[in-house]
């Protein structure tokens, strides 16, 4: 970085965040630590004064100069999981009657007021999704405004998480101590963190120079956040547009915190989806070597940013049935989108996304029907992996490019991989379902097939009023005459399988065929009562009711639907 200077020293974390005035940016990544992450780190810390190690090395700080303020681009949650060690100690001094060391500890690396305003001032300041929650729950120094902390974002419930295991930790040092000796003790932690646990502080004069070394620091081996790594790449890109490459990137988190019980990698998969729906199938391992090849300038990374953000809304729709884009679609996407999002099929994805930018309304909604009947059949048939996700992802990046725009043509890009009726129909006819889920959905399908209806294939939410049961059960008592391997070969057979209303009798594991023919034979489902047509039950008999739900099955998922 020719012209730039950087400062590189060795601090510890305690005396870093008493002397640094540190800020995480605010739209930077929200505290992500797990129990185990934090319950590590304090163990860590243990053992290397139980040890009497003279250093700890905690990794890396990267920090840019503001100001009067240092904003941390990498270190942030060490760092924030150490002062929500520290705030325990503090803590722990309140309740046991020591006021003054409590005050030391709170002025020193907590926070302190403001002359003027007398607004409080933390030593570290964490981004706009936790910064006052972490306020009120870590550093505050009002029992009862702790205690009344309400978390309102994930990021929180990993801070109260931090927060109280590092209240058990610190009660865990000092249990078996003499009362003399317990804040000794709880002092020794405070000077290890201030004097021996260290860190190297890469200082740099401004922000785009703190992305470059954040990217660089972390380019090879063990990636601490893989979103934070394609973040830190086009930012430091952006150059003077940084602020807004960041507006771009907080519309885009923000649209997926939307998607319903998103997990923590969700801004990875769907880089990675957006990226595969452009350009073909992208491991996750590759997806930041392939980005930073193609996006190196600074434009290219605004317009990615740009991208990603208004593509997010669309992203989030995929997998949110109730999303207000549905509206446009009618009833019957909203039913399909519900489905695929139960069957979790997230190889679909990319091509999904390429469609709904791809194809008119009309053929977007044909093909969310088609795909509920190719991913069932992909399921049932044990095709998945790489190679489906290869086959999506290369009819995803046609799509993209306006080779592919109907779903006619789709259809025939896919026919190498998507089971054909006969293939199928094998399939179905000696599935076994472990998945409960999956069971019930397949059976239901099935039924509502069976009644005649149009669209089987969407089955509604029941709320657990339909019980997926076994007829032959997995632990039988004597009454059945079948050897072990025969009944671990057919409990989860498809054709073992049987629906019952939850209100009605369900089906006792040690009740021989003969007595439960007679709940099969009255239950709501002809499905189920046709299991009840047999003088007997066993692998013969499975197999037959499988055939037959087999060929109901082509019917009820079609290939061409």
């Amino acid at each position: 970085m020719p012209g730039e200077r950087l400062e590189i020293a060795r601090h510890a974390i305690a005396k870093l965040i008493k002397d640094g005035s540190l800020c995480v940016p605010r739209n930077q990544r929200e505290y992500a630590w797990r129990a185990e992450h934090v319950t590590d780190l304090y163990q860590d810390i243990e053992k290397a004064i139980a040890d009497g190690a003279p250093d700890y090395f905690l990794g890396s700080v990267v920090v840019a100069r503001t100001d009067n303020k240092h904003e941390v681009f990498d270190g942030q949650q060490r760092l924030a999981t150490s002062v929500i060690f520290l705030a325990a100690i503090r803590d722990w001094y309140v309740e046991n009657g020591d006021a003054e060391r409590a005050g030391i500890i709170e002025k020193e690396y907590l926070l302190s007021k403001n002359l003027e305003t007398l607004e409080p001032e933390p030593k570290l300041s964490l981004s706009k999704t936790d910064h006052d929650f972490y306020l009120k729950r870590v550093l505050s120094n009002d029992p009862a405004e702790r205690a009344g902390a309400q978390p309102t974002a994930e990021s929180h419930a990993r801070i109260t998480d931090a927060a109280n295991i590092a209240a058990r930790h610190v009660k865990d040092i000092v249990a078996a101590l003499p009362p003399a000796s317990k804040g000794q003790a709880l002092y020794t932690r405070v000077a290890y963190l201030t004097e021996r646990a260290m860190v190297i502080c890469v200082e740099v004069p401004d922000k785009r120079s703190a992305y470059v070394v954040f990217e660089t620091m972390n380019d090879r081996g063990l990636r601490p956040s893989a979103a934070d790594l394609l973040k830190n790449h086009l930012f430091g890109l952006a150059d003077n547009r940084i602020e807004e490459a960041e507006r771009n990137w907080v519309a885009m988190t923000g649209a997926l915190e939307t998607i319903p019980d998103a997990d923590d990698d969700i801004v990875v998969t769907y880089i990675r989806h957006f990226w595969t729906a452009q350009h073909g199938p992208t491991r996750s391992k590759d997806l930041f070597d392939k980005m930073s090849v193609d996006v190196k300038a600074k434009q290219p990374a605004i317009d990615f940013t740009t991208e990603l953000a208004t593509t997010a809304s669309l992203y989030s729709a995929l997998l949110n049935p109730a999303h207000d884009m549905w509206n446009a679609y009618g009833p019957t996407a909203k039913k399909h989108v519900q489905t695929i999002a139960g069957l979790r099929v997230e190889q679909l994805r990319p091509l999904l996304l390429a469609a709904i930018k791809g194809f008119s309304p009309n053929e977007m909604t044909r093909f969310l029907l088609t795909a509920v009947c190719w991913s069932v059949r992909c399921l049932i048939a044990g095709i998945g992996g790489g190679a489906l996700e290869a086959y999506y992802g290369r009819s995803a990046q046609r799509i993209s490019k306006g080779e592919i725009t109907t779903l006619d043509q789709l259809a025939t890009a896919m026919a190498g991989i998507i089971p054909t009726d006969e293939v199928f129909r094998t399939a179905v006819s000696v599935a076994r379902v472990a998945k409960a889920d999956l069971g019930r959905y397949y059976l239901r399908a099935l039924q509502l097939k069976a009644d005649g209806e149009a669209e089987p294939q969407y089955v509604p939410n029941d709320g657990g009023e339909i019980n997926l049961e076994h007829v032959l059960p997995q632990a039988p008592s004597p009454a059945w005459t079948l050897s072990a391997e025969e009944m671990k070969a057919n409990f989860r057979r498809l054709g073992n399988l049987v629906l019952l209303q939850a209100s009605k009798n369900t089906l006792a594991d040690n009740d021989d065929y003969s007595t439960k023919k007679s709940i099969l034979a009255k239950s709501a489902f002809s499905l189920t009562r046709e299991a009840a047509s047999y003088s007997q039950w066993g692998p013969a008999e499975i197999a037959g009711r499988q055939t037959q739900l087999a060929s109901l099955a082509v019917d009820t998922w079609p290939l061409r639907p």
